[in-house]
C-alpha cells in the first residue's frame, strides 16, 4: 500500500510539474505507467481498473485542477470521465492477446490520441505531446510531426528508460536512447535560425472591450469601436479582429437593422474588414457560435466546428443526463468564402487545441487567428498559462504567425517559432506581422491523411 501511494503521489506531483513548469519531467509520468503494466499483469481484468484508474484521476485534476474554481461540477464530471476514457486504453493494451503490452501500449495510446479528437467529446488538452509546449524551443520539429508526434517520442524515450532501468544497459538501448536525443538538440539548431526575410505584411488591429463594456448591447459596441477607429490613423486594408461572442445578434440584425446600417455608413469612406466574434441568434432553441466577417463586399458567417463537451455541446445520447446543449452544431456556413476573403481561417477558442483540424484550416493562408474567450479559467493563472502554451504549438506546427485577441485572457503574437513578439497593453492594438504561405511539411501530411472537417 505505501508503494502504490508513494507512486500515486509521485504521478499527481509530476504532472502538476510537468504541465506547468518543465514538461520534460512528464517522462516520470510515463515511466510509471511502463512500470504499471508490469505491476498489474497477473491481476483480475476488475483489478486492473481499480489499480490503474487512480493514476489517470490523478493526473487530470493535476493538470486541469484550475477548472474547479470555475465550475465545480463540470470539472469533477470532466475529471472522473476522461480519466475514465484514459483507463479504458490503457486496460485495452494490457490484454493478454497482446504478445508484447508495452508496446502495445505504445500503439494504441498514439493511436488513441488522434481518433478521440474526432467525436464530441474530445478533451485534447491532455494530449501527451502538449506538456512540451512550456519548453517550446525543444520542439520546433512538431512542424514535421505535429503534437502527435511529440506524444510518440515520449512514450518511447520513456519505454527506452525504462528498459535501460529494468533489463540494463546494452548497445542497441543506448543508441535508441542517444537517437531520440537527436530531435531536442535538432530543435535547439532550428530554433535559432533566423526566420525567413518577407516583404509581405499585414496589418492587424485588436480591440477587447473591457469587462464593464463587455455586457453592452451588441449595436452600442459597435459605436464604440467604430468611434475609436475613427480617432485613430487606420490603413486601409486593415483587418479589425474583436474577442469571441463580441455580437449577441440574429443573422437578420447583421443585414438589415441598426448594426447593418451603422456599420454600411462607416465603411463607405473606410475600406476595412471586421473579423467579429459572434453569437448568432436564430430563435430561442438555435443558438450558433462563430464569426461574422463584414467589409464593402460581404457579410459572412462562420460556425464552431469545435465545442467544449457538454457545456457547449452536449451530443444526443447524453441529453437525457444533461439537458440540450447550449448550442447548436452547424456545418453549412461560409467558411470557405471566409478563408478566400481573408486568406486565413479565423478560429474560435476552443478550436485551437484541435492540431490537426487546425492544420488543415491553415493550408495555404497568411496567418492564424485565434478570437477566444477566456472566462471559462475564471482569471486561472495556471489554465491561462497551459491555453497559451499549446497555442505556442500550432504557429510551430504551421510555421505561421499566430494572432490571439482574448477577452479575460492575454492577446498575443506569436511567431513561427512559439516565441510571444507581442501582448496586447490596451483595448486597442495595432500589429504588422510577417505574411508566410509555406506550408509546413506537418500540414502538407495531415491534409493528404485527412478528409476536410
Amino acid at each position: 500500500m505505501f508503494k502504490y501511494s508513494s507512486y500515486l503521489f509521485t504521478f499527481l506531483l509530476f504532472s502538476f510539474l510537468s504541465w506547468n513548469y518543465y514538461g520534460i519531467f512528464f517522462l516520470v509520468n510515463i515511466i510509471l505507467l511502463f512500470f504499471i503494466i508490469d505491476t498489474i499483469k497477473d491481476k483480475s481484468f476488475g483489478k486492473k481498473i481499480l489499480y490503474v484508474y487512480p493514476f489517470f484521476l490523478s493526473l487530470n485534476v493535476g493538470v486541469t485542477f484550475w477548472l474547479y474554481q470555475s465550475d465545480p461540477l463540470y470539472s469533477i464530471i470532466t475529471f472522473i470521465s476522461n480519466a475514465l476514457i484514459m483507463t479504458f486504453f490503457f486496460i485495452m493494451a494490457n490484454l493478454p492477446l497482446w504478445k508484447n503490452t508495452k508496446v502495445a501500449f505504445i500503439i494504441i495510446w498514439f493511436a488513441s490520441e488522434i481518433i478521440l479528437t474526432k467525436w464530441d467529446l474530445s478533451w485534447p488538452w491532455l494530449i501527451f505531446g502538449n506538456v512540451l509546449s512550456n519548453q517550446w524551443y525543444l520542439i520546433q520539429w512538431y512542424s514535421f510531426t505535429g503534437v502527435y508526434g511529440g506524444s510518440l517520442w515520449l512514450l518511447l524515450l520513456a519505454f527506452i528508460i525504462y528498459m535501460l532501468i529494468t533489463e540494463g544497459y546494452s548497445r542497441l538501448r543506448v543508441s535508441m536512447f542517444l537517437l531520440c536525443l537527436i530531435f531536442p538538440l535538432l530543435s535547439l539548431v532550428m530554433y535559432n535560425w533566423a526566420l525567413p526575410e518577407t516583404k509581405e505584411k499585414e496589418t492587424i488591429i485588436l480591440y477587447t472591450p473591457d469587462a464593464a463594456t463587455f455586457g453592452d448591447s451588441s449595436y452600442q459596441k459597435t459605436r464604440t469601436l467604430l468611434s475609436v477607429l475613427s480617432q485613430k490613423k487606420v490603413d486601409k486594408r486593415t483587418k479589425i479582429i474583436t474577442t469571441e461572442l463580441f455580437f449577441q445578434i440574429k443573422p437578420y440584425d447583421l443585414i438589415h437593422r441598426n448594426i447593418h446600417y451603422l456599420m454600411d455608413s462607416w465603411m463607405t469612406d473606410n475600406d476595412l474588414t471586421f473579423v467579429m466574434g459572434s453569437q448568432i441568434e436564430n430563435d430561442s432553441a438555435n443558438k450558433f457560435n462563430g464569426i461574422s466577417v463584414i467589409n464593402k463586399r460581404n457579410t459572412m458567417f462562420r460556425t464552431k466546428k469545435k465545442y467544449v463537451p457538454v457545456s457547449e455541446y452536449t451530443p444526443k445520447l447524453l441529453v437525457p443526463m444533461f439537458g440540450k446543449s447550449f448550442y447548436v452544431k452547424n456545418q453549412d456556413d461560409d467558411s470557405k468564402r471566409i478563408t478566400g476573403e481573408l486568406n486565413t481561417f479565423p478560429f474560435v477558442c476552443y478550436e485551437i487545441l484541435f492540431s490537426d483540424f487546425v492544420a488543415q484550416k491553415t493550408s495555404d493562408v497568411n496567418m492564424i487567428m485565434v478570437l477566444a474567450s477566456e472566462e471559462f479559467m475564471n482569471g486561472s493563472f495556471f489554465g491561462s498559462l497551459q491555453y497559451n502554451n499549446i497555442i505556442r504549438i500550432r504557429a510551430i506546427e504551421n510555421s505561421r504567425y499566430l494572432i490571439k485577441n482574448s477577452f479575460l485572457g492575454k492577446s498575443l503574437v506569436v511567431n513561427p517559432k512559439g516565441d510571444i513578439i507581442d501582448v496586447m497593453s490596451s483595448n486597442f492594438h495595432q500589429v504588422t506581422v510577417p505574411i508566410y504561405q509555406k506550408n509546413s511539411f506537418y500540414q502538407m501530411l495531415v491534409t493528404k491523411l485527412f478528409s476536410d472537417e
